[in-house]
C-alpha cells in the first residue's frame, strides 16, 4: 500500500507571502517592468503603484521585480511599510546603509595611548606618548546629509530600485512624513533625471494613503491594478504545476492528472481569486496522496469541498476582521453583495459603475438617516471602508467596480443576516 511519503512535495503554496509555484495571468506586469529600464539606466516608469485586493499575488510579483531588477543591475531595496514607523532619517538608514560605505554609522575608537607628536593620529610613537586615553569618532561621509542627498550619492554608482509592500499601511504622523519624505525625495530626483524607481504596493486603500501622508501624489504615478484571474490563467494555476512536479517519486515521468471537468468545476468555485486557487491545488494534492489516486475526478472535487470551505472561511474571517463592520458598514456591505448577486443572476459582467454602488447604499442608509446631507456622509464613509480593504474596488482607469474575492460577498450577506437576527431576537 502506498505511503504519503511514496508522493512528491505538495507544490501549492496557499500561505500570505509565499510565491505560488506558477504565476499565471500577471505575463503584461511582468513585461511591463522588463521594459521599464533604458539602456542609459534611466526608468520608463519611475514611479509605480500597484494595488489590489489581498490574496491577488503582490508579493509575489514584487519577488519578480526583484529578481529582473538584479538581473539588469540595479542596487535593489525591499521593505515593508513598518520600517516607515521608525521616522525618516532611522528608515533612511535601514533602507539605504547596505549601499554606502562605510556605513551610516557613528562609531568610536578609545586609544590608549594618544600621539603627542606628528605621525598618524590614534597611533602611539615611541618615546613620545601622554599616557592618556582619547575618544576618536568616525563619522560617515552620509551623516547629516539629506535623504534626498544620499539617494543621489547611490543612484551616482548605479540605478536604484525600491520596492516598498504593504504600503496601504502607514498609519501616524511619523510614518506619513517618512513615507512623505520618501516620495517627495525620489520624485526630486526623476525630475533631475537621476536612475531611481519606486514601487508602492498594497490594498486599494493605497492612492487614499498617499494622498493623506500628503504625497505629491499625481499623474506622476504609474498605477497597476491587480485583481482577479480570468478562466485560462486560473486554469494554469493549477495545469503547470501538476505538469511539472513529479507526482509518483518511483517514477520520475508520473504526475497528477486531473480531468477537465474537475478543473473547470474548481475554477469557478474560486471564482478567479489566486489565493483560492492554492488552496484547492494544495487540499486535492494531499487528498489524492491519502487515497492513492493518479487523477483528480468531479468525486475527488466533491470529497475535498469540506477542507477547503474551513480554509476559505479562515481567509473571510481574516478579512473581516480588516473592515470595522459597524452597523451602517454592514448594512452597506449587504447592499453591495445584493446588488452583485442580481447581477450574476442576469449573468452580466462581475462589475458594476461607481455611481450604481453609491446609490445602492445610499438607497439601504436612506431609513436610517432620512436627511440626505447626512446620509450622503455616511455614504462616503461607508463605501470609502470597504473600498480601501478591497471589499469592492475600483482597477486603476476604470469606472466599474469590482468584488475582490466574489464568495466574500455571499459571507457577508450571511454576517448581516446574523447580526440582523440577532438583534431581532434580542428585541422580542
Amino acid at each position: 500500500m502506498a505511503q504519503r511519503g511514496d508522493y512528491g512535495e505538495n507544490p501549492f503554496t496557499p500561505g500570505a507571502g509565499r510565491s505560488p509555484p506558477y504565476l499565471a495571468g500577471r505575463d503584461a506586469v511582468l513585461q511591463d517592468w522588463r521594459s521599464n529600464q533604458r539602456e542609459s539606466g534611466l526608468f520608463n516608469r519611475p514611479e509605480i503603484l500597484m494595488y489590489g485586493p489581498r490574496g491577488m499575488g503582490k508579493t509575489a510579483i514584487l519577488r519578480e521585480f526583484q529578481l529582473l531588477a538584479r538581473d539588469q543591475d540595479c542596487n535593489l531595496v525591499r521593505a515593508s511599510a513598518p520600517i516607515l514607523n521608525h521616522g525618516e532619517d532611522a528608515m533612511a538608514d535601514k533602507l539605504l546603509a547596505p549601499f554606502e560605505s562605510p556605513s551610516y554609522v557613528d562609531s568610536e575608537t578609545t586609544t590608549s595611548e594618544v600621539q603627542a607628536g606628528g605621525g598618524v593620529p590614534g597611533f602611539a610613537q615611541a618615546g613620545a606618548t601622554t599616557g592618556a586615553s582619547q575618544t576618536v569618532r568616525h563619522r560617515s561621509p552620509s551623516a547629516g546629509m539629506s535623504l534626498e542627498a544620499r539617494l543621489q550619492a547611490i543612484v551616482g554608482q548605479k540605478p536604484l530600485v525600491l520596492l516598498l509592500d504593504e504600503a496601504h499601511a502607514v498609519t501616524g504622523e511619523t510614518a506619513s512624513r517618512a513615507l512623505s519624505a520618501l516620495v517627495n525625495a525620489v520624485q526630486q530626483l526623476v525630475s533631475e533625471d537621476h536612475p531611481v524607481c519606486l514601487v508602492l504596493a498594497g490594498t486599494p486603500g493605497l492612492p487614499q494613503t498617499l494622498v493623506e501622508a500628503n504625497c505629491s501624489f499625481d499623474e506622476r504615478f504609474h498605477e497597476i491594478g491587480i485583481g482577479l484571474l480570468d478562466t485560462e490563467a486560473a486554469k494554469a494555476v493549477i495545469e503547470k504545476p501538476l505538469a511539472e512536479h513529479v507526482w509518483r517519486r518511483a517514477d520520475p515521468a508520473s504526475r497528477l492528472g486531473i480531468e477537465s471537468a474537475a478543473l473547470e468545476a474548481l475554477v469557478e468555485d474560486s471564482g478567479g481569486y489566486p489565493y483560492f486557487l492554492q488552496i484547492w491545488g494544495s487540499v486535492l494534492w494531499d487528498q489524492a496522496a491519502v487515497q492513492g489516486a493518479d487523477t483528480v475526478t468531479l468525486a475527488g472535487i466533491a470529497s475535498a469541498r469540506k477542507a477547503v470551505d474551513a480554509l476559505r472561511l479562515t481567509n473571510y474571517q481574516r478579512r473581516s476582521e480588516e473592515i470595522d463592520f459597524d452597523s451602517d458598514v454592514l448594512v452597506s456591505a449587504n447592499a453591495i453583495a445584493e446588488s452583485f448577486r442580481q447581477y450574476y443572476a442576469k449573468g452580466d459582467a462581475r462589475r458594476i459603475e461607481w455611481p450604481a454602488i453609491i446609490n445602492v447604499v445610499e438607497e439601504a442608509l436612506t431609513r436610517k438617516y432620512p436627511m440626505e446631507n447626512e446620509r450622503d456622509a455616511v455614504t462616503k464613509r461607508c463605501v470609502k471602508q470597504l473600498t480601501r480593504v478591497g471589499f469592492v474596488w475600483r482597477p486603476p482607469g476604470s469606472r466599474y467596480m469590482e468584488p475582490g474575492i466574489p464568495s466574500f460577498l455571499t459571507y457577508a450577506q450571511e454576517l448581516y443576516a446574523i447580526r440582523r437576527g440577532n438583534r431581532q431576537a434580542h428585541a422580542l
